[in-house]
């Protein structure tokens, strides 16, 4: 850093002092700042990136909490409009679709998900169909999730997206800065469960694929199309997993 400061100001640039921020693993709490070319630069202990919090002690439900109260402030309005127009089901599940979905999905592509985050995900996703629902017209008494949203839920969305990019990094060279990634482990263990890694996540999500890991890779190598084609395969799937046990429910107020 001492060279990079004198660099940026030969072109003009500075780093910002009050923006600039760090963040150290392992965390050590007795540090709040450096001085990294003679800047004071604030130590965090969680950064946001891309949507996407990094956190010194690793935890990674911070992300999955703010995608949800970000989609949830969404669906507050919706249902206000829908409360209002009496919009047709059809047109609710769309607006669903195109509004809340994204939020609840961006920035998940290469994210560690745990067993608990896909359940979160799950919940929220019910809740927020209900609450959607409620006041739309034609809409039937028995609701599957996964039959109104033709296979696509929340979570089968995200293993298809992740998959793909799994494709991605497949493609790459084995030196490049993403296989490094994919092949990181880490040389000690903390106290709790076992360390889960990008890997071990990405490994889940193709467990949960009605295709063979051969057929995938072979599609991977082919091309991201040839990939998609086979991926989106599980939106046709009946195979429950276990973040889908639980996703019907009941609209007592409809005729």
């Amino acid at each position: 850093m001492s060279e990079f400061v004198p660099l940026l100001n030969s072109v003009g640039l500075h780093i910002n002092e009050s923006k600039t921020e760090i963040l150290i693993r392992p965390s050590d709490s007795s540090l709040t700042s450096l001085l990294i070319g003679g800047l004071n630069v604030r130590v965090v202990s969680t950064l946001r990136y891309l949507g996407t919090f990094l956190t010194a002690d690793l935890k990674r439900c911070e992300t999955i909490r703010t995608r949800c109260r970000q989609a949830s402030s969404v669906v507050h309005m919706l249902t206000r409009f829908i409360r209002e127009h009496t919009l047709p089901f059809t047109i609710v599940i769309q607006m669903y679709k195109q509004l809340v979905v994204p939020l609840m999905t961006y920035g998940l592509r290469a994210a560690v998900l745990t067993k608990a985050n896909r359940l979160r995900l799950a919940r929220y996703e019910k809740h927020f169909l209900i609450q959607l629902l409620k006041f739309s017209s034609n809409r039937p008494q028995r609701i599957c999730v996964r039959r109104i949203l033709n296979g696509k839920t929340i979570n089968r969305k995200v293993t298809v997206y992740r998959t793909c990019y799994w494709g991605h990094v497949l493609r790459r060279s084995r030196s490049h800065l993403l296989n490094s990634a994919w092949r990181y482990t880490r040389h000690y263990r903390k106290v709790g469960r076992p360390i889960f890694t990008w890997h071990d996540s990405i490994e889940r999500d193709i467990q949960n694929i009605p295709v063979p890991r051969d057929v995938l890779e072979m599609a991977a190598q082919s091309g991201k199309l040839t990939l998609k084609r086979e991926v989106e395969k599980l939106y046709d799937s009946d195979r429950e997993s276990s973040n889908e046990t639980d996703d019907y429910f009941y609209d007592r107020d409809s005729n």
